[in-house]
């Protein structure tokens, strides 16, 4: 996966789609804070990932429980 850019606006829903390998579940674990991007940086409501936000975000993985 190289040079990932969204926003996603209040109120909108964004899903990510795409062959094995693609680097989806990558994505999400990099916006949950549970692996670091090589460079970059993520914003989550404007902020950087910290405790409080992870409280406000569910994540349920095919392969475990929910986080």
């Amino acid at each position: 996966m190289e040079d990932l850019s969204f926003s996603v606006d209040p109120g909108e829903i964004l899903g990510l789609i795409g062959p094995n390998g693609a680097g989806k579940s990558s994505t999400i674990k990099i916006i949950l804070d549970f692996m670091k991007p090589d460079s970059g940086e993520v914003k989550i409501f404007g902020q950087q990932m910290n405790e409080a936000l992870k409280n406000q975000i569910g994540y349920l993985p095919e392969e475990k429980g929910l986080y």
